[in-house]
This record gives C-alpha cells, sequence and structure tokens, in this order.
C-alpha cells in the first residue's frame, strides 16, 4: 500500500492555448520539484540546457542528438551508456507508431526544435521501472526529466497515469501524461513536460522510479523520453561563507 504526501501542492498552469482545446489545467500534483511546459528545443522553450551537463540521455532506440549544443547520447535500453543503470524498462518510437497517419511531436523547423522532436519519440516505458544515475557524493545537481506522450489522441482517452519517484520518495503523484501534454494530430502546438528536481548527492547512485497509478484505469505505463544531469556550481556568498567558517575554525584551535 502506498503513502500520499498530504503537503502536496496541485500544479496547475494556465496557458490552454498549449494544450487541447478542451483541456484548461493539469491534474498532477507535485511534492518535490516543479513540472512545467516546453514547447521547443530552442533556448527560452522550456529546457534549460544551460552549464556544466554531466549527463544527457537520449532514451530508447534513437541515435544521439544535439539540442542547443548539448549532445544527448543514445541511450537502447539493453545498453544503456556509462552513467546510467535500469531495471530494463521496454522501448518504443511514436515517430512509426501510426503509419500513414500523425506521427509523434514536432515542435516546429529549427535544428533544435527537430532533435527534441526525434527525443520525445522515442523513449522507454514499463509498467514499473528505475533507472539510477551515478553521482559524487556532496556535489548539488539539478535533474530535468523529458516527458512527452506524442502518440496519436488515443492516449488522451485511454489516459496514461502514472507516478514519479525522485530518491525514494514520492514526486510527482499521477501525471496524466496523455492529458498534460501536447502531441501528433491534436489541436494546438505540440508541447511536453520537464520536471525539475535540485538535490546534493548523499551516495554514488540516485534514483528515479517511474510506477503505474494502481488507483487508475487504462494504459499506465510510466513513458520517459529523456534525462539531462547538471551540476550546479555553489554561489560565490555560499563558498565566502564556508571559507570564513574554516578560516574561524583554524583561528580557534591556535588560540
Amino acid at each position: 500500500m502506498r503513502t500520499r504526501n498530504l503537503t502536496k501542492t496541485t500544479l496547475c498552469l494556465a496557458g490552454s492555448t498549449l494544450l487541447a482545446a478542451t483541456l484548461t489545467s493539469f491534474a498532477s500534483t507535485v511534492s518535490v520539484g516543479t513540472l512545467t511546459p516546453f514547447t521547443g528545443g530552442d533556448s527560452g522553450e522550456g529546457l534549460d540546457l544551460s552549464g556544466n551537463i554531466i549527463y544527457a540521455f537520449n532514451l530508447g532506440p534513437g541515435p544521439t542528438q544535439t539540442v542547443q549544443g548539448v549532445d544527448f547520447a543514445a541511450a537502447p535500453f539493453g545498453a544503456p551508456p556509462t552513467g546510467l543503470t535500469t531495471s530494463a524498462p521496454t522501448h518504443f518510437d511514436y515517430s512509426t507508431a501510426n503509419p500513414g497517419g500523425a506521427n509523434g511531436a514536432n515542435y516546429g523547423a529549427t535544428a533544435n526544435d527537430s532533435a527534441l522532436g526525434t527525443i520525445v519519440n522515442t523513449v522507454w516505458y514499463d509498467a514499473n521501472w528505475t533507472l539510477d544515475l551515478a553521482v559524487t557524493p556532496g556535489i548539488q545537481y539539478k535533474l530535468q526529466l523529458i516527458l512527452q506522450e506524442a502518440f496519436f489522441p488515443l492516449q488522451i482517452t485511454a489516459g496514461r497515469n502514472f507516478d514519479i519517484s525522485v530518491d525514494g520518495g514520492l514526486a510527482v503523484d499521477d501525471l496524466a501524461l496523455g492529458l498534460e501534454t501536447n502531441g501528433a494530430n491534436e489541436a494546438g502546438a505540440d508541447q511536453g513536460l520537464v520536471y525539475t528536481y535540485n538535490f546534493t548527492a548523499t551516495g554514488s547512485s540516485f534514483q528515479v522510479a517511474l510506477d503505474d497509478n494502481p488507483l487508475e484505469t487504462g494504459d499506465g505505463n510510466a513513458v520517459l523520453a529523456g534525462v539531462v544531469l547538471t551540476e550546479q556550481i555553489p554561489e560565490p556568498s555560499t563558498i565566502v561563507l564556508f571559507g570564513l567558517g574554516f578560516l574561524g575554525s583554524i583561528l580557534r584551535r591556535r588560540r
């Protein structure tokens, strides 16, 4: 029996033009981190690809793709790249799932948009699975999970509800990906979601778990298209305070 965090806040995003015409809000609840939309691969369209990126993975059967100068390494489930391990999900390519019809997400005509489209159209999925990232204890990181339901509208009615947990704690409850993103053959511009979580590593591995929500009906397969892990550089004020504290400890020892 899974427990629910009573302090969770409901994430409700304005701007229904980013969704199908009949949708006006999001149903997911977020306990830690943030869940925000992205509308393409260019700067300012929702993904933060600045800073010291440690890992960027294109999950699924797709090839390595470059977005804003960042290489998203190909990560087939049978041979994940260094730094990434998984409990063995399945992979899927949305762009070939509907022969003769609308296939996958299309964010626009720029090179970054096209590359991101390829990333979100190739995914890992399964009912319950985990991925583990190799990290360094004591280092601060920012995790970004790239989420998109890029299938044709079948998934709007069938639903695709799953939970996201980070480092053993429930982070996003009841993510209805088919309702909360916009993809092939749907009204309005295509858009996905990015889940962002900042943390300080306490061990050498950080785990993300994706679980079919047993309280929901329909297709609950947990779907993930891409992962970005960025090392956070401490603010200068933090470094100064640490230095002053260290200096103070030395002076105390000399007295």
